[in-house]
């Protein structure tokens, strides 16, 4: 901030006038669960309609209809064939993560606590509260390098530390609402 202070006046004047908790990941609450910092669904489904904007109005909204039914079908089908409890673009991150932790160095201090050595930097991770000194499993919800040693060490499961918005039962809860096919105008 001291540097943006000095040479982007108007931005640092525009970031401290309004709370930091709204752009800097420090102060984000815990209380919900993402590691979404983009607004990324707008900008795919915006992508999506490219393909049919061109329609009138009755035409476009029975294409969205027909793609959003199809979609999440398509969704309900392949998480009911999935047997993890996450799922797998969850799975992929713990993957990476897995890598990641094996350069960390643990000293437990307490049954679900420990200090954690992580590229020069110094962590603590609580198993019990669900936290880490980096935040990142705080925030995201999906155990951060750290996080993973120790419960790799605990000879605990990843999977099941992470958050339950990315469970499989919550998946299947997000698509459980289908669309009802509907006859054409004429009947």
């Amino acid at each position: 901030m001291g540097i943006m202070k000095i040479m982007f006046v108007e931005a640092h004047a525009y970031l401290t006038s309004i709370p930091s908790a709204s752009w800097c990941r420090h102060a984000f609450t815990t209380n919900y669960t993402s590691g979404m910092l983009l607004n990324n669904c707008c900008e795919s489904f915006n992508n999506v309609l490219r393909k049919c904007k061109d329609k009138p109005i009755l035409s476009l909204m029975e294409w969205m209809k027909r793609y959003c039914m199809k979609r999440i079908f398509q969704k309900k089908e392949g998480a009911d064939k999935h047997n993890r409890n996450v799922m797998p673009a969850i799975r992929k991150q713990l993957d990476v993560t897995k890598k990641l932790s094996q350069q960390c160095t643990l000293y437990q201090s307490m049954p679900h606590y420990f200090e954690v050595e992580y590229h020069q930097e110094r962590y603590v991770v609580d198993l019990d509260a669900k936290t880490c000194g980096c935040k990142k499993w705080d925030i995201a919800g999906i155990p951060c390098p750290h996080v993973y040693a120790c419960l790799t060490k605990k000879r605990l499961e990843p999977e099941d530390y992470c958050h339950q918005a990315y469970t499989k039962e919550t998946y299947l809860k997000a698509y459980g609402n289908m669309f009802k096919a509907l006859p054409g105008p004429k009947q």
